[in-house]
């Protein structure tokens, strides 16, 4: 792992430390080889380093593979830590290709800075569902999906808690080989930090150790040198 002081737990299949960039790629620090491209995003210069910044208008990291199939899952957990910078609607990660019914699994700041709204397309439909009052500009967020097949539902989770859900039923995501992270239709504006993804749903006291873990270690080093608000 790209810190060994960070909790991640097995099953880890995708793992990016968005604070060590090298040219344009972003190394997958899981083992399994599954690294990013990054298209226009910069690294921040600040120590220490808060990670990639987007600009909101085109910037991306792109992931390639059988890896973000999420269609071959039968359950996964993904895992975004994320600071949005400037009032709107931005998309946090996820991929679009031609239509919301083929999206993979996703999320926003939307309709607003302070929603998340989140679901994925089963190839027919889009499964979504938006909650309110969970998110803010300029301060630090971890932005979590949880899916199981046999339970049928898709968890938003803010901060180590769960906010929301869609009912998936017996739908499956639409299988596409491609992940975006700072975009899905729309694009993010602000930094991100760290993105994970698990080929299995993670506990609840598993993903309340890697936000509480990410927080004391990382977050509190950056809030010490610059006032950038962390909970």
């Amino acid at each position: 792992m790209s810190d060994a002081m960070l909790y991640t737990p097995h099953g880890c299949v995708l793992y990016l430390d968005l604070r060590k960039v090298y040219g344009d790629k972003v190394y997958d620090y899981s083992g399994s080889g599954n690294h990013g491209t990054i298209y226009g995003a910069k690294l921040n210069q600040e120590l220490p380093c808060r990670g990639l910044e987007f600009d909101g208008v085109d910037d991306y990291v792109e992931v390639k593979g059988d890896v973000v199939n999420f269609n071959k899952y039968d359950e996964f957990t993904i895992i975004v830590w994320v600071n949005r910078t400037e009032k709107g609607r931005g998309g946090i990660a996820g991929y679009e290709s031609d239509a919301t019914a083929h999206r993979s699994p996703s999320m926003w700041f939307y309709p607003d800075e302070t929603s998340l709204h989140f679901g994925f397309g089963d190839g027919t439909t889009w499964l979504r569902a938006t909650v309110s009052d969970v998110l803010d500009v300029n301060k630090w967020f971890m932005v979590a999906l949880r899916w199981r097949y046999d339970e049928g539902v898709l968890e938003g989770i803010v901060d180590g808690k769960v906010v929301g859900y869609v009912d998936t039923g017996t739908s499956r995501p639409y299988p596409n080989t491609v992940y975006h992270v700072g975009r899905v239709d729309l694009y993010h504006k602000g930094l991100i930090l760290f993105v994970m993804i698990y080929n299995r749903a993670l506990s609840n006291d598993e993903i309340k150790k890697c936000f509480e873990d990410v927080q004391r270690r990382i977050l509190r080093r950056i809030v010490a040198a610059r006032d950038v608000a962390v909970r």
